[in-house]
């Protein structure tokens, strides 16, 4: 019987359009180990704003970052929740279900959650730049089961990455559920709905 629900949240619960600028800093760095560093703390670790970066990688300081945090501020901006995210927390908050949140996200990308008004859901929220982990690492799953003090087959996660939503959490007796909102994929839902429809079978 499923006890709880994790969901990951960019892709899932909130829309973002476009590119995200991280993706043209990463691309900037030539370097392949300054690229891993950068890469890792911007999903690890907490940061005032992208110029903390430049303090420690010369190639991410040419890059334009006064315009990369426009960028970040207007993409936060403007983020909205897919239609179907309300209806379906609203409906799962009712039936007493459990519910955690678990996402690979920098720490200027957690403003949206709060603006959206999505903490009132969540029993658990984890954050890999504040927890120093990230998915599909299997412990950052761990953790998320023992503060919600369920049993992995209890547990269904839901979100649109294969690799950190679907297989990681499998490979540890959680059930998951592929997320595909452009319904390209057989094996996948393409709405949040999916997830009662699962839940009545």
């Amino acid at each position: 019987m499923i006890k709880a629900i994790l969901f990951d949240l960019y892709g899932t619960l909130i829309c973002l359009e476009g590119e995200s600028p991280y993706e043209e800093l990463l691309r900037s760095i030539q370097n392949v180990e300054e690229r891993a560093c950068v890469k890792r703390i911007i999903s690890t670790q907490e940061y005032p704003d992208q110029t903390y970066l430049t303090l420690y990688f010369q190639q991410a300081s040419r890059f334009d970052i006064a315009y990369c945090e426009e960028r970040i501020e207007e993409e936060c901006r403007v983020a909205s929740l897919f239609p179907d995210v309300r209806i379906v927390l609203d409906a799962l908050q009712k039936s007493k279900m459990k519910l955690g949140l678990i996402s690979n996200v920098s720490s200027p990308y957690k403003s949206p959650f709060y603006r959206l008004e999505l903490s009132q859901y969540f029993d658990e929220v984890f954050f890999s730049c504040e927890l120093g982990m990230k998915k599909p690492d299997s412990a950052i799953y761990e953790t998320m089961l023992a503060r919600l003090d369920v049993l992995p087959a209890q547990v269904l996660m839901i979100g649109d990455s294969r690799r950190n939503d679907v297989e990681a959490p499998r490979s540890m007796g959680i059930n998951a559920l592929h997320l595909d909102r452009a319904n390209n994929t057989r094996d996948s839902i393409p709405t949040l709905h999916g997830i009662l429809e699962y839940l009545s079978q």
